[in-house]
């Protein structure tokens, strides 16, 4: 298959690309591109999967050269088809790079940096956390609501088991 000719026909059928299009969400209309393309193609394979790889590598393109910085950073070479998949740029929204450090602190223990937690996140309770804020009637205990739990809903670990008070 030639992809330089797949981007090309993909082009002209903005439903496959183009989000703002009244016939993006239209699955009749984007199945009938792709049989068109295939058949300009001379092909009967799935044209829709090849795109999808050409989509992504074109993004990742674009979010390396945008993160590329100083001399040497790349070694001079360009993806092939960069260049024609230059009209997908306006319709490609990147999202925002999820990075560890904004949820991590660093602290310095004895020359060492070593990461911690944030103090705005709240910890996981424990179990026994959770059982020592109910507020039980006379009479009932937080172990033998807990152990008939336990016995009936789940498979108890052996950490787990309650001794008999």
């Amino acid at each position: 298959m030639d992809d330089f000719k797949l981007i090309e026909f993909v082009r002209d059928f903005p439903c496959l690309y183009d989000k703002a299009s009244r016939d993006f969400k239209d699955a009749n209309k984007k199945s009938a591109a792709w049989k068109d393309i295939a058949e300009n193609l001379g092909v009967d394979v799935a044209v829709a999967v090849r795109w999808g790889y050409l989509r992504e590598r074109f993004k990742k393109e674009i979010r390396s050269s945008k993160n590329t910085s100083g001399s040497g950073a790349s070694d001079g070479r360009q993806w092939v088809f960069l260049e024609n998949l230059q009209f997908l740029r306006a319709h490609i929204i990147p999202r925002p790079m999820r990075q560890s450090s904004q949820n991590i602190n660093r602290s310095v223990e004895g020359g060492k940096s070593t990461p911690t937690v944030c103090e705005s996140r709240p910890a996981t309770p424990t179990l026994p956390e959770l059982l020592s804020t109910i507020n039980y009637p006379q009479g009932k205990s937080v172990t033998s609501d807990t152990k008939f739990w336990f016995r009936t809903r789940h498979r108890v670990p052996n950490k787990y088991k309650f001794v008999n008070s």
